[in-house]
């Protein structure tokens, strides 16, 4: 059996989200789809969820300063925590936190799973980064990284360049950084 830790649900006691959502109404209005991402991650509390909610908060941190870029790190930090899967055993032996059966085969965390991509994908999301131009928010350097460890994870923070890059852009390079950022977010989902 491969479980997907990112559809597992996370306990997180009610203190801790009113702290959260009290940090995003600090932050104000402008949180950039922080507090819609924290609702729904409320609402639904999987590890998924959660990371959402802790891009949409690292989106965030780019786009202020100051005491508000401070609470958007912080809250993308803890968000992070929560959302990552606890460390499992080996096959056969105990998970750390007894949370899985003795003998279930599991993937420790499926973000460190290696991706195959065609030569000729990545060459065409190198020139995608090209075309998009030097002022890319990091896309080219996530995608080298990415390139050279294909593993869901740096295809995933790849993804996330290239949505903050949605977010800076207009006309031609948004729809071009739209479009890499759909492609990288579908090679970087696990198998179901």
């Amino acid at each position: 059996m491969i479980a997907d830790p990112a559809h597992e649900a996370v306990s997180i006691p009610a203190e801790r989200w009113h702290r959260w959502h009290e940090i995003v109404r600090e932050i104000g209005r402008d949180d950039h789809g922080l507090a819609e991402e924290l609702d729904i991650a409320n609402t639904v509390p999987t590890r998924r969820n959660l990371y959402w909610a802790a891009i949409a908060a690292r989106i965030l941190a780019q786009w202020t300063t100051g005491d508000r870029q401070r609470l958007a790190d912080e809250i993308a930090t803890e968000l992070e925590g929560v959302a990552a899967p606890p460390q499992r055993g080996p096959v056969g032996a105990p998970a750390v936190n007894r949370d899985v059966p003795t003998g279930v085969t599991m993937i420790a965390d499926l973000a460190h799973e290696a991706v195959s991509i065609p030569a000729e994908r990545w060459h065409r999301w190198h020139e995608i980064a090209r075309e998009i131009g030097h002022d890319d928010h990091g896309l080219a350097e996530e995608l080298d990284i990415a390139n050279t460890v294909p593993t869901r994870r740096n295809l995933y923070w790849a993804a996330t360049a290239a949505r903050i890059l949605v977010q800076w852009t207009t006309g031609d390079r948004q729809r071009l950084a739209n479009a890499i950022a759909v492609e990288l977010e579908n090679a970087a989902v696990p198998p179901h």
